[in-house]
């Protein structure tokens, strides 16, 4: 390597690192940004799930804030038998060490989901609320908010089903 390109490298990291390498204005985003302003959030307090917990299946729902409301419970073994049906187990990480973000009372924590159904949380990240993260929000790239108590949908899209809204 020669001292040109040892100095380039060195100005990338230092810009990158302090936030300043960012896109131009004008190049071809803003279909992008236009897109992610077009999503919010529904609540829905009694979609039935699923979590895991040590030797247990447990099912229930999630509070407003985000916390697991257990209605029932059954033992790791035998598991398809005798849970009722429920949308998805949340606590369970979709690839191994998932980054994910964890919900508690409309704010955000950035971590990471382990394999044993436990969130590591990111040390020194952010915590941001929910309004951000809906700002910069992309259904493929985003990672998810695995205690959401309800949905995340394009804005204007009907409740998927109006006898699972809060009175």
């Amino acid at each position: 390597m020669n001292i040109t390109t040892i100095a380039t490298t060195r100005l990338i990291l230092i810009l990158a690192t302090f936030g300043l390498l960012l896109e131009p204005s004008w190049g071809g985003r803003r279909e992008d940004s236009k897109r992610r302003l077009e999503y919010e959030f529904q609540l829905d307090l009694k979609r039935i799930i699923a979590a895991y917990s040590k030797d247990y299946w447990e099912y229930g729902t999630l509070d407003a804030d985000g916390r697991f409301l257990p209605q029932g419970r059954k033992r790791q073994y035998g598991f398809n038998s005798a849970l009722p049906d429920f949308e998805e187990v949340i606590n369970t990480p979709r690839k191994p060490n998932e980054p994910v973000y964890e919900f508690r009372s409309a704010r955000l924590i950035k971590g990471n989901l382990q394999q044993d159904a436990v969130l590591v949380p990111e040390l020194a990240s952010t915590v941001i609320d929910l309004d951000s993260y809906l700002k910069e929000y992309d259904p493929k790239n985003s990672p998810r908010i695995y205690n959401l108590p309800g949905r995340i949908v394009k804005k204007g899209e009907p409740e998927k089903d109006k006898k699972n809204t809060p009175k």
